[in-house]
């Protein structure tokens, strides 16, 4: 189980780096369950949200002991997993998690208490609920072919739509990423393989 989680943790990292997709780095020979990894680091974005104020209402911070990435997967598995169970060789990290499991405990439960809410999947967003729609698509705009706002405006004209953040994605919607303007994000199902655009170099998948 602690090679599990040291896998898991490395791929959370790498995703929120936006290092490469979560299927192609749990495929990766160096993981050595990939099926169990693959569960685990998606479980663990999907309730990102929810473990955020986990550990914010725990008065819990990433630390030299702990990483964020470790904390969320810890917590994930504490509260949502097996519990953390089966784990023979610990780290510092999980140690000091385990030592505060009532503290996690306790704050998931102000959490349900404050939405609402009973079951464990209705903290999950309503978009991230399928494993397919986890991971947004990015596409980079090939700016020595097409300038960002004309591949925006093109791409309007073909029927997409463009919306404020990835929280808002569907099909045939799009945003521009936050940090790097090049970027254009869209919902995991938009298939842009064929798509002119493509074709043409102005958009690189």
């Amino acid at each position: 189980p602690m090679a599990l989680f040291s896998d898991a943790v490395r791929i959370v990292d790498r995703v929120w780096a936006r290092a490469g997709s979560v299927k192609d780095m749990c495929l990766r020979d160096e993981v050595a369950n990939k099926r169990l990894t693959y569960a685990v680091v998606c479980q663990t974005l999907k309730y990102s949200n929810t473990l955020d104020e986990v550990i914010r209402r725990a008065k819990f911070k990433p630390n030299t002991i702990v990483s964020k990435a470790e904390l969320h997967v810890y917590v994930y598995d504490l509260l949502f997993g097996d519990g953390l169970k089966d784990v023979r060789k610990k780290t510092p990290g999980l140690k000091l998690v385990l030592g505060n499991r009532h503290k996690f405990e306790n704050a998931l439960k102000q959490i349900k208490a404050k939405l609402g809410v009973e079951t464990d999947e209705e903290l999950i967003p309503k978009h991230l609920r399928d494993y397919e729609s986890l991971i947004p698509r990015y596409v980079r705009v090939n700016t020595l072919a097409i300038s960002v706002a004309d591949a925006i405006t093109k791409l309007e004209s073909n029927g997409f739509k463009l919306v404020n953040s990835v929280e808002e994605l569907e099909k045939r919607a799009f945003c521009r990423d936050k940090h790097m303007p090049f970027l254009l994000v869209f919902h995991n199902s938009v298939k842009l393989g064929e798509h002119e655009m493509v074709t043409s170099g102005e958009l690189v998948i």
